[in-house]
């Protein structure tokens, strides 16, 4: 029997004694009514049936009492339901169907299901915590999309091999790419590209790019990765910016899907989630007819999905900061690292190189771009001048203003007649020097474009750059959807920022940008990153006054997460290394049966704010205060708390931040989306 839902399903995932217990219940009837339960077996898996099992699932169900739960209320309104799968979930999520008595009710009831590990351990992700309409689902592009690329290997999830990202033998197979995009006609034959390469920041150039390139009236088709809340945000194609539609996304999969299947078969299963995801946006692109596409390379270069660009279809090469990040899967080495950068480089190939922080760097890809024959131009920090801190537009929009100034910029006599290009009093609203970086890389590729012939006039420059806006990097989340969550009276900012360099850029932008806050950080990070540096860094740099740790699923699994107290016994040991004097408290946070919003003030006061950290705060005031909590929603709460508590008699301007993963950052976004969706 299929789904129809008219309103929408509401996720509650608990774990009680070892096992999963899903049930469906009906408030409408007297009292609350256990119409249907399963469970199985934590460990193993397996699925009870016996009447001991079906016990304890229906008190654990009725008891609503649990020790990590992701909650989401919403109304769910006469419905027939039969076996079927909620997106994000998988073919084995099981649903019951509800009695005559509520499908033929009109009242408003609520249908909590209970999930606290499926059948083959894929916790919610941050998109499957939301709340979805099944009218809208049951053709959804992106959830067909989703249900595909989950039977396909996906790196993102599971971490990449020792040696993935290398040329050499160990490394990828890009002709298996080649193979699957001649089946789909050569795509990329139809348009040019700029490709950009890096290990921070090319998202972000990318971007700046793609905005000015439409300010002047292209159509752009853009790809990026990962993705913040939806998979859908990676294609952009268009005189707009916004992401492939749902309608789209199914056409192009209801055509291709044979094909890709018959690649699949042909290469014994190999293609992964990132070259089928990536062959899409190709494909999409040619029959958008985009007039250039902008495209970000997923893991180093010369082994990525995305380098499959001949010489004749790359418009210009760049390659933004170069650090230590994916070090085993890149070589080992810085040198090895940029190498697989430079891969993106091809024959006689304009290339722009940004600002590095490294001088090896420039000499690695200084090497190859000699031995293709391609100028390559470096790009100086001195060219953007930013004249204020962080300021704030009326409506709360926070910007910076900056003078960019290039002297001899790309192309023919200027050198000699010591040309200098100018744009002042820009007004960038995406914050912090190391996106001036990016801004100013972004303006020297389009200089090089411009000076191939193509019409981008310094007015849509400006436009271009003052228009863009990078959700989940130093984003300044608006006052109503921060209280939402508990930060009463601090201000909410979320970044992705997760590696040592990106640890320094943060620091650097929150001190610059509010001298004078006091600073707590909510972390949560992957388990194959360095969690000391970024600690030391943050510790050093941006001082904070509280640090609450916590866990968010990486690409729809807890399986390459750290969890919430080894990173608090992370930062503890760095405190301490530094000699810092801190207080180190674990609490486990109890999620009540009346709680029905996300992030309320309730919760706050109930469940983030115990005893042990107001005396922590108040005795302690000089002190580092690290704590564990889950899941996201209480650990900001419980962080915006606890200075709230420390600061109660002073007028210091509070911040709670948001970092270590773009996972954690789609996670607390989502939760303003539902919150937004609920008012």
């Amino acid at each position: 029997m299929a789904m129809r839902w008219r309103s929408s399903w509401h996720l509650f995932r608990f774990r009680c004694n070892g096992m999963v217990s899903r049930a469906t219940l009906d408030p409408v009837s007297s009292g609350t009514r256990i119409l249907s339960t399963m469970g199985f077996d934590d460990n193993s898996g397996r699925i009870f049936v016996d009447e001991e099992s079906r016990r304890k699932s229906i008190t654990a169900a009725s008891n609503f009492q649990c020790e990590s739960s992701d909650l989401l209320f919403s109304p769910f309104v006469s419905a027939d339901v039969g076996y079927d799968c909620l997106p994000g979930f998988g073919d084995k999520a099981m649903y019951s169907t509800l009695s005559d008595h509520c499908r033929s009710s009109r009242s408003s009831m609520i249908a909590k299901v209970n999930v606290a590990r499926q059948i083959e351990s894929r916790p919610l992700s941050a998109r499957s915590m939301g709340t979805m309409v099944r009218e809208e689902v049951e053709g959804d592009g992106e959830v067909l999309l989703l249900r595909y690329l989950e039977k396909l290997k996906n790196y993102e999830k599971e971490g990449v091999p020792k040696g993935a990202g290398e040329d050499s033998d160990s490394g990828f197979d890009l002709e298996r790419m080649k193979r699957l995009l001649s089946r789909l006609g050569n795509p990329l034959s139809a348009y040019p590209v700029v490709h950009v390469a890096g290990t921070k920041g090319k998202g972000s150039t990318v971007s700046f790019i793609s905005s000015v390139l439409r300010a002047a009236g292209l159509r752009v088709g853009t790809y990026t990765s990962p993705h913040v809340t939806s998979i859908r945000e990676r294609i952009t194609a268009g005189k707009n910016e916004g992401p492939i539609s749902a309608n789209s996304l199914k056409k192009l999969m209801n055509d291709l899907q044979a094909t890709i299947d018959e690649a699949i078969a042909e290469e014994s299963g190999l293609l992964t989630h990132f070259e089928v995801l990536t062959a899409l946006a190709f494909t999409h692109f040619a029959r958008e007819k985009v007039d250039v596409a902008v495209v970000e390379t997923g893991l180093g270069g010369a082994r990525d999905a995305t380098n499959v660009i001949s010489a004749e279809e790359l418009a210009v090469a760049v390659i933004v900061g170069i650090g230590y990040e994916h070090l085993a899967a890149l070589g080992g080495t810085l040198e090895s690292i940029a190498l697989a950068k430079s891969g993106i480089i091809k024959e006689n190939r304009q290339v722009i190189v940004g600002p590095q922080k490294y001088s090896q760097v420039y000499d690695v890809l200084e090497k190859v771009a000699a031995a293709k024959s391609a100028p390559l131009i470096s790009v100086s920090r001195s060219l953007i001048n930013c004249k204020t801190g962080i300021l704030f537009t009326r409506s709360g929009h926070p910007f910076q203003l900056c003078d960019l100034a290039i002297q001899n910029p790309p192309g023919v006599g200027f050198g000699a007649s010591n040309k200098v290009w100018k744009l002042g009093n820009v007004k960038l609203r995406v914050l912090g020097a190391h996106q001036q970086d990016n801004a100013i890389t972004a303006v020297y590729s389009l200089l090089a474009l411009r000076h191939q012939g193509w019409e981008i006039p310094d007015s849509a420059i400006r436009m271009g750059l003052e228009a863009t806006t990078i959700p989940g990097r130093f984003q300044v989340v608006e006052s109503d959807s921060s209280k939402a969550l508990g930060c009463l009276s601090a201000r909410l900012i979320l970044d992705g920022a997760h590696t040592e360099d990106s640890a320094i850029a943060l620091a650097k932008t929150l001190r610059e940008g509010f001298p004078d806050a006091s600073l707590a950080f909510v972390v949560a990070m992957a388990s194959d990153k360095d969690e000391h540096s970024f600690a030391r860094i943050l510790l050093t740099k941006a001082k904070p006054d509280v640090v609450v740790t916590t866990r968010v699923p990486v690409a729809g699994s807890y399986n390459r997460c750290r969890t919430a107290q080894e990173l608090a016994e992370c930062w503890s040991q760095t405190a301490q290394g530094l000699n810092l004097p801190y207080h180190f408290e674990t609490s486990k946070q109890k999620l009540l049966q009346g709680f029905s919003s996300v992030g309320s003030s309730e919760h706050q006061q109930s469940g983030a704010k115990t005893s042990s950290t107001e005396e922590a705060s108040k005795e302690d005031g000089n002190s580092l205060l690290v704590s564990s909590v889950e899941p996201i929603n209480a650990a900001i709460s419980k962080a915006a708390a606890a200075l709230e508590n420390r600061h109660s008699e002073s007028n210091k301007q509070l911040i709670v931040c948001v970092a270590g993963s773009l996972h954690a950052v789609a996670a607390t976004l989502t939760l303003i989306q539902e919150n937004r969706n609920q008012h």
